[in-house]
């Protein structure tokens, strides 16, 4: 697979495919860590928040728990 850079302004940009993106789970506005691997000369980019120990399955469970549970939570926050 090949990417191209573009100038955007000031900044150089590299155009991801969308599949990439979907497969990252990455989509305009998300934030990225971004790693150079010297010793390979490879570029490593992932989510900012996968550097987190969370398991991506717990994180939707609890989503979805919160958007459940939204009118009990904040009943009980007051």
């Amino acid at each position: 697979m090949t990417g191209k850079l573009f100038r955007a302004g000031s900044q150089t940009v590299l155009a991801l495919p969308q599949d990439v993106l979907e497969r990252l789970h990455l989509a305009e506005g998300v934030e990225v860590n971004i790693q150079v691997d010297d010793a390979t000369g490879r570029l490593v980019i992932q989510r900012a928040d996968a550097t987190a120990s969370v398991d991506d399955a717990f994180a939707r469970e609890v989503r979805d728990f919160i958007e459940r549970y939204r009118p009990a939570l904040s009943a009980l926050a007051k």
